[in-house]
This record gives structure tokens, sequence and C-alpha cells, in this order.
């Protein structure tokens, strides 16, 4: 979920909405990497010499993968064979190496034959027949690698339309898709949490308003057979969590393992302020917050009789 960054270094300071990321550096610890939000994805102009074709930027902006294998030149003369992917919420280009890239066997128990393989490999959407879904229930999609998510997803969208015929002969069944609303008490559903859900994992959802206006937090699972998503409060989730009845979201591992799971990475280890869905740094006001509850703790504690 997007989230407003404050740029102290201009002048006068400046206000944009971005998204933040956790970047592997070289000595293998972790580095926090900054996504402004474009008002549109910049495909006119050559991504480290790769010109995308017309048929590139209608998979981009209709998948956002580009379906296939590009050669990148991030240094002069050395190409690198990669795929390529937009994320939807910055319409920023987000680029991961083949060579990193592992081709299951299976995926959501359906064996893979090597043309299949050799095809996601290529970067291409393979249609998948009678997979299982995490309730057990059958279904069928396209499957392609996300660079952006770093996994390969399923092309909801694609399947709509490419299953209508069978909707005809198995109207009883609905589709994976269906049974996930946009909308949950008023909030918009990402697409990374849709996804969430149709997998039968739980999602986090902030931003929710009760009837006096005041907001709130929570977490949302799709139940078998039901419409509309399951509520649970963090103090349910981490108990469900705790007895392993739930399924946690992994799209967004910092801030669920922060908020609910007691884990914590270096930058919020010291930081008893819930996170936003999606953050992995603590903010400005959060930091002189918590400052603030440590200084008055160690005032307390010195102004104590001493026994």
């Amino acid at each position: 979920m997007p989230v407003t960054i404050k740029l102290d270094d201009e002048t006068p300071a400046l206000r944009t909405d971005g998204r933040f990321s956790l970047r592997k550096r070289e000595d293998g610890n972790f580095a926090p990497a900054v996504h402004l939000i474009r008002h549109k994805a910049d495909l006119d102009n050559p991504y480290f010499g790769v010109k995308f074709t017309k048929e590139d930027k209608e998979n981009l902006l209709k998948t956002g993968n580009l379906g296939r294998v590009v050669d990148a030149e991030f240094k002069p003369g050395e190409k690198t064979p990669v795929f390529l992917s937009l994320d939807k919420q910055t319409n920023e280009l987000c680029v991961f190496r083949k060579e990193w890239v592992k081709i299951p066997d299976t995926y959501k128990g359906v064996k893979l034959d090597e043309v299949q393989k050799q095809q996601l490999s290529e970067g291409k959407a393979v249609r998948l027949e009678n997979m299982i879904s995490l309730k057990n229930t059958p279904f069928s999609a396209d499957v392609q690698f996300n660079a952006d998510k770093k996994y390969f997803e399923l092309l909801f969208d694609n399947t709509k339309k490419q299953n209508q015929s069978q909707n005809q002969q198995s109207s009883s069944q609905p589709q994976e898709s269906q049974t996930v609303p946009k909308t949950f008490r008023k909030r918009d559903l990402t697409e990374d949490q849709r996804s969430s859900l149709a997998e039968g994992k739980t999602v986090y959802v902030d931003g929710l308003k009760d009837k006096q206006g005041k907001p709130y937090v929570g977490y949302i699972t799709m139940k078998e057979g039901e419409k509309y998503p399951d509520f649970m409060f963090p103090k349910q989730y981490k108990d469900a969590l705790a007895a392993g009845t739930v399924i946690p979201d992994d799209r967004h591992k910092t801030q669920v393992a922060a908020n609910s799971e007691g884990n914590t990475n270096e930058a919020t280890k010291n930081l008893k302020i819930p996170l936003q869905q999606g953050q992995t740094q603590p903010t400005e006001k959060q930091a002189e917050k918590q400052k603030e509850e440590q200084q008055s703790q160690k005032t307390q504690k010195s102004r104590r009789p001493k026994r």
C-alpha cells in the first residue's frame, strides 16, 4: 500500500506518495529503497537498452508482465537476461534476473511438462488446468512469473475470459477469482491482497472505520462457501496464528511479523507502535514518539525512591 513520503533535502520540502522495499546489498545486509509513484509508466523510452514493441506495451499494461525474456545492458557491453514486470501501484518497471528464477516441477498440484517449463522460463503465460487451491478446490488459470512480486502468479482476469465456455458446463463451480470481492467494508483491496485471499491466506487490512468514524485495523480471510471475508482483530489473529489455523500473507512478511507475530528487524526492534501495511521502516513521527516514551520511562525510574 502506498505511503506518504517527505523529501527534506528539497527546497521547499516535497511530499509525495511512494512505496518502500528492502534490497539486499553486496555485504548481505538489507537497505530500504524508495519507489515514487509515477503518473504513468515510461514505456516509450528504452529500459537499459531494451526497446518495447507494441505487443510488449500491451502486455505490461494488461497483465503487468512483459511476456518474454530480454537482454538488459546494466553495464556497457554486458547483456543480462531478465524478466520485466510493471509495479501497478507505482508504474515503475521491475527487473528480475533469469538465472535467479527456479522453474517448479509442480504448481498447485499440477505436474509441469518440459514444454510448460520452457515456456515459463521464457516469460510466457502458461495455462494450467485443475490446480488445487488451499481450500482444496480445483480451478484453472494462466500462470506467469512476475518480476515485481518475484514469484509465479495467477492471472485471474485471463482466467475469467478463457473460462467462459467452461463456466456454461460447470456453472455450479464458480471460479476462484469470483469469490474474492474488490472491497471490504468500503476499503479497496489491492491485487496482492485479493490474490492472497484467493490462495487461502489471511491478509492485513488497515484504514477501516467503525460507526463512530474511529479507525481500526485487522485481518481478513476467505472461508469455504462464504461470499464475504471473515474479519479478526490483531489479538484474534495472533491466537489463530499460534494455533496454526490461519496462513499468513507472505507478501507483507515484514509488516505482519512486526505487528502480530512479535518478530522484528533492525529498524523495528525497539518500535512498539504498529506498522502500516507494507511498511518496513518506522516513520519520523513514530521514531520520535518511541524515543519520547523511552525517555519518559527512564525519568520515572530515576525518580523512584531507593529501598
